[in-house]
């Protein structure tokens, strides 16, 4: 055989050992991407169970934490009528208990022993039962604070009583500022013109109004925006209750002073263009975000919790935080009228076993609420705990997946040097 047939039989014989080798690197590719496509088959069906588990135990984590937000405010409830409960048999200075109350009757001769006021006045024109087109000065006016209101018990309007002061407690209420303008006039050099208006009223009685009275003009007033609770017959304002972190009322609230007030059927009616009736208007201006506590302890603990002021069932008042009312209750000149005037349920000696009953079976609930609320925590705790750990697990395998993912890719890498370096090894050939 001539040397160039010897030399075509080699190069055949090399090339056949490339395209063998070539067909090797060919087939462990395929094999290598076809184990790693069935192992990362695998690695995501292992991390879709993962992520099954995961949304199962957030699902649940939600449930629960509803759930305790339901305990939270079932027992903010129940010690708030704990807290009324303690209230209305609680015991005056004296260690007896309190049965006092304060009829519309004693509120009008409480205003009567002011002397002639601007609400005095007006109180004695609808007692003579005359009529707003006999006098159209008054025909704007709604009433007096005083009257505009009841509250549930004495020590209660004793407290809101003496917060607002006789000043608003004597304050005439008008619609519109035409209505309070036209209350009282004055001549070019701004002095009052005593024959007509109020004090017009007051001379043909033979009387002098002293000094300066109150009015308050809803027109001009702020309303309140947050709106009332639906299908509460006293269409309380939908505000907020101070609660802990973990949903808890601060120990002894007893709630706002706006919502606490009761009003008659016509007073809750809209008496002003926002659409509130006297709660929303008149009596947010005169208490805003005022909170009601049983004692002056509690409502030092609850300092932080406090917006716009507080009182105390036992004298204590807090016009806003730093500004602290001191030494002893005066005798409050003028006070709101109680829900019960002869007869309360909450304070008459019939009524005190039953009461006691009552709050033995709202401490009951409220031990049952506490130990639900308990066991429902420990649950957060071991759900949580378990999502944990999953979410870890999901870390550590999208981890391990990319740390695969990159030696995939370094062995292609590789695969793909070696086969340049057998086709360069081919054209060098």
């Amino acid at each position: 055989m001539d040397d160039g047939a010897v030399c075509h039989a080699y190069d055949e014989s090399t090339a056949s050992q490339s395209q063998i080798s070539n067909q090797i690197m060919l087939n462990e590719v395929k094999l290598y991407i076809e184990g790693f496509m069935s192992e990362m088959t695998i690695w995501e069906d292992d991390l879709r169970q993962l992520g099954t588990k995961v949304k199962k135990h957030e699902d649940e984590l939600r449930k629960l934490e509803t759930n305790k937000s339901e305990v939270n405010k079932s027992l903010s409830d129940l010690e708030r009528d704990l807290n009324k409960c303690t209230f209305s048999s609680k015991i005056d200075g004296k260690g007896m208990p309190n049965q006092s109350s304060h009829s519309v009757e004693d509120t009008l001769e409480e205003i009567k022993r002011q002397g002639t006021t601007a609400a005095s006045l007006w109180l004695d024109l609808r007692r003579r039962n005359v009529q707003s087109t006999q006098i159209p000065i008054i025909q704007d006016v709604i009433g007096v604070v005083a009257l505009l209101g009841k509250v549930e018990d004495d020590l209660l309007s004793r407290a809101l009583s003496e917060y607002l002061g006789r000043e608003n407690m004597l304050a005439v209420v008008c619609k519109s500022r035409v209505g309070a303008e036209a209350l009282e006039h004055y001549d070019h050099s701004g002095n009052v013109i005593t024959s007509i208006g109020l004090h017009g009223l007051a001379s043909a009685q033979k009387a002098k109004i002293n000094g300066r009275f109150r009015v308050i003009c809803l027109e001009d007033t702020r309303s309140y925006e947050g709106g009332f609770k639906v299908g509460d017959p006293q269409k309380q304002l939908i505000i907020e209750d101070p609660k802990s972190s973990d949903g808890i009322l601060p120990e002894g609230y007893m709630g706002y002073a706006v919502n606490m007030i009761k009003l008659d059927h016509e007073e809750l009616c809209p008496s002003a263009s926002s659409g509130n009736g006297l709660r929303g208007t008149l009596f947010f201006n005169l208490f805003s975000y005022l909170q009601v506590y049983k004692t002056r302890n509690h409502m030092k603990q609850a300092i932080s919790y406090i917006r716009d002021g507080a009182v105390s069932l036992d004298g204590g008042m807090l016009r806003r935080k730093g500004v602290i009312e001191c030494g002893n209750r005066d005798k409050v000149p003028v006070n709101f009228p109680t829900t019960s005037a002869k007869t309360s349920p909450f304070t008459s000696a019939k009524a005190m076993p039953s009461l006691s009953h009552l709050r033995l079976d709202i401490e009951e609930k409220i031990v049952k609420k506490k130990e639900e609320k308990e066991m429902l925590e420990k649950q957060i705790y071991r759900t949580r705990d378990k999502l944990e750990r999953l979410k870890n697990k999901i870390e550590i395998k999208k981890k391990e997946l990319e740390e695969r993912e990159a030696r995939k890719n370094v062995m292609l890498e590789n695969f793909q040097q070696q086969g340049l370096l057998l086709e360069n090894h081919e054209q060098s050939d």
